[in-house]
């Protein structure tokens, strides 16, 4: 497989943290200036300015037509693409939130102060799940939606019940000394990345 580039989108003016996908024919990137930003996929249009919380954007989700910011300070933005409101400020966490995942009925957070928020879709606290003294950089879901995986800056993954939130258990010294990135391959199959510019892989 060869890949090529085919096009350069300009906007941003500091780094760009997150991006998802909004539709079929768009993505949205989120980044240090508190943007974010819809994009053409077929290159022919500029990008369009979506809100500006003027706060560094680290993380985005997007969970039935409502954008979820998580910023460096720990606030979170309910942001309804569809009706064009204010975006909506939520406090919960102390420090920043690395990581956002939308789960069924549910939106995960996790963040700078190793806690695990559970949120319903209105973005009402739902439930918190206390994780590690170290932050928490990255999740991953199963392919079968049964297990969650954590990155902590303690050098650990954990694994929990994607059900009930419930530990099942953890992997120990995963890397030195932060986990920031997870992808399951396959559900027994597990690969991570550290600062210390590894990548390992766990069944």
């Amino acid at each position: 497989m060869i890949i090529s580039q085919c096009a350069r989108f300009k906007g941003h003016n500091s780094a760009i943290y997150s991006l998802v996908q909004l539709d079929r024919e768009n993505f949205l990137s989120a980044g240090g200036d508190g943007w974010v930003a819809s994009w053409p996929v077929d290159k022919k249009g500029d990008g369009r300015l979506v809100c500006d919380v003027k706060e560094q954007i680290f993380s985005i989700a997007l969970h039935d037509n409502v954008l979820i910011l998580g910023c460096m300070d720990g606030h979170l933005y309910q942001v309804d693409i569809l009706k064009g409101l204010q975006p909506r400020k939520i406090q919960y966490h102390k420090k920043g939130v690395f990581a956002i995942m939308s789960l069924g009925e549910h939106i995960l957070t996790v963040g700078g102060d190793g806690k695990m928020a559970v949120w319903d879709k209105r973005m009402e606290l739902k439930e918190v799940v206390v994780i590690s003294h170290s932050s928490l950089r990255t999740i991953s879901l199963s392919p079968d939606r049964s297990v969650l995986a954590i990155g902590a800056s303690d050098s650990k993954i954990y694994l929990l019940d994607a059900q009930t939130f419930s530990l099942l258990s953890s992997i120990e010294a995963a890397h030195e000394p932060s986990v920031f990135s997870i992808a399951f391959i396959n559900d027994n199959f597990l690969v991570s990345g550290g600062r210390d510019a590894r990548l390992r892989s766990w069944e």
